[in-house]
């Protein structure tokens, strides 16, 4: 990935760890099975609630931004490109507006 407004600073294994990791993060990446936002987005927010979640499904080519809101929103297709766009509406303050062309609103993993 070539933009230089992102440090990856770790990796986790677990949910503990992800914890222990994801005190000073902006936005934590998390791969997901399925269509629903999982149980460590939920965990991340309850301890961290400035954090933005970025969750990819990557055999289903889609994913999700999760923030305290609770809102979920739906990445129709993941591209390098709309996972940056994701990473950057994670942590920003406000997320896309619902016409946005990389990702839709849904109440916490489900279609809009």
């Amino acid at each position: 990935m070539e933009d230089r407004d992102f440090v990856i600073v770790g990796e986790a294994w677990g949910t503990v760890e992800l914890l222990m990791r994801a005190s000073g993060a902006d936005v934590v990446v998390l791969q997901v099975d399925g269509e629903a936002v999982p149980g460590p987005a939920d965990v991340l927010i309850d301890e961290y609630p400035r954090i933005g979640v970025v969750g990819i499904n990557a055999s289903a080519s889609h994913g999700f931004v999760y923030r305290l809101r609770p809102e979920a929103l739906r990445i129709e297709r993941v591209t390098t490109r709309t996972v940056v766009e994701a990473l950057r509406q994670a942590a920003a303050c406000d997320l896309c507006p619902a016409d946005s062309a990389a990702a839709t609103r849904s109440d916490r993993g489900g279609t809009a």
